[in-house]
């Protein structure tokens, strides 16, 4: 009696099984369905995030001092290394150490920016800088600007940088960098440089 009972225990369950598969192929003919494996999303190469290349670049000019004159409308910053010339407060100054010594008057690692606001046409203090021999335009505080380079003196041992600026005022606002050290030069230009990106245009004092 045993055997005949595990036989049909596995009758039924065979059954069962193909009564599954029959109402399978049936469902899946009457309604379309299909019955397909589930597939995980692919994230293509351009859709993945990528890291951020935006670099944080600190402003070495955030602890520089800060000239300010609202009479002509200027404001202006300054690295440490420079300073007023006592004898001329419009003259910034700058001494670099080096190797070189002093003869007549050259001053080894010497330079020096001038700042001369005057009301006058732009033409005359154009014309009035010699020994130019390279004239071009730049951008100061977002005013289109004549930028004169050259060398003057005996020899034409100075060589200067001269920015002339009309301001949306009466002034014309001419910063004149100098230095007869020609090893230094492109250096310290670079600074004068810097200190040019920093100008602003402010309102005059009345």
């Amino acid at each position: 009696m045993k055997p005949a009972r595990g036989f049909a225990l596995i009758i039924i369950i065979a059954i069962i099984l193909l009564v599954f598969v029959v109402s399978v192929f049936i469902i899946r003919n009457m309604f379309g369905v299909r019955i397909l494996p589930v597939k995980m999303p692919v994230i293509s190469e351009s859709s993945k995030p990528t890291p951020s290349t935006d670099v944080i670049v600190d402003d070495e000019t955030a602890n520089w001092k800060t000239y300010t004159d609202r009479t002509v409308g200027l404001t202006f910053k300054y690295p440490e290394s420079w300073r007023f010339e006592p004898s001329d407060q419009n003259r910034l100054i700058t001494t670099r150490s080096t190797i070189k010594k002093s003869t007549g008057d050259f001053t080894p690692g010497y330079a020096s920016i001038l700042l001369d606001v005057k009301a006058l046409p732009e033409e005359d203090i154009l014309k009035n800088i010699i020994g130019v021999t390279k004239n071009e335009q730049i951008t100061v505080d977002g005013v289109l600007s004549n930028k004169l380079s050259g060398a003057e003196g005996i020899a034409g041992s100075v060589q200067f940088v001269s920015v002339v600026v009309q301001a949306k005022n009466n002034y014309i606002y001419t910063f004149t960098f100098s230095t007869q050290d020609a090893d230094m030069f492109n250096e310290i230009n670079d600074e004068f440089n810097k200190i040019l990106s920093t100008v602003k245009f402010v309102p005059i004092a009345i």
